[in-house]
């Protein structure tokens, strides 16, 4: 909910806060993301029709595991999913990841970085 006048925020208010599409990332561009807890995420976009990303974390359950291919469903603004934002990293959504043997809830964006091969690029800012 909004504070000022008590309506619940829209999708373009969230996506104001700062953000980025997935589908919409170069190939050879790579998103840095770090979590509220300090947790990194790398993005890479493998196929934008699919929104099939490599993903990376740093996370302790995953940290030990090599980048896997996976589908970015939507940013989800709140945890029980209410607020969903697809194809969307936000500041302050947790990112929707379908593998192909579970569904994973990133902790929320603090902040992110895209990076080319001769550019850098905050697009959240911390």
């Amino acid at each position: 909910m909004n504070k000022k006048n008590s309506k619940p925020l829209t999708t373009e208010d969230y996506i104001a806060r700062g953000g980025f599409t997935v589908s919409r990332m170069r190939p050879d561009t790579i998103a840095l993301i770090e979590s509220v807890v300090g947790d990194m995420y790398t993005l890479r976009l493998v196929d934008p029709a699919a929104n099939l990303v490599e993903f990376y974390s740093s996370e302790e359950a995953m940290r030990h595991h090599p980048p896997r291919r996976c589908y970015f469903l939507a940013s989800w603004m709140d945890r029980a999913g209410l607020v969903s934002i697809p194809d969307w990293v936000v500041k302050d959504g947790r990112m929707l990841l379908q593998f192909s043997d579970a569904n994973y809830l990133c902790h929320p964006v603090r902040a992110a970085l895209l990076e080319g091969p001769n550019w850098k690029y905050e697009v959240i800012s911390p």
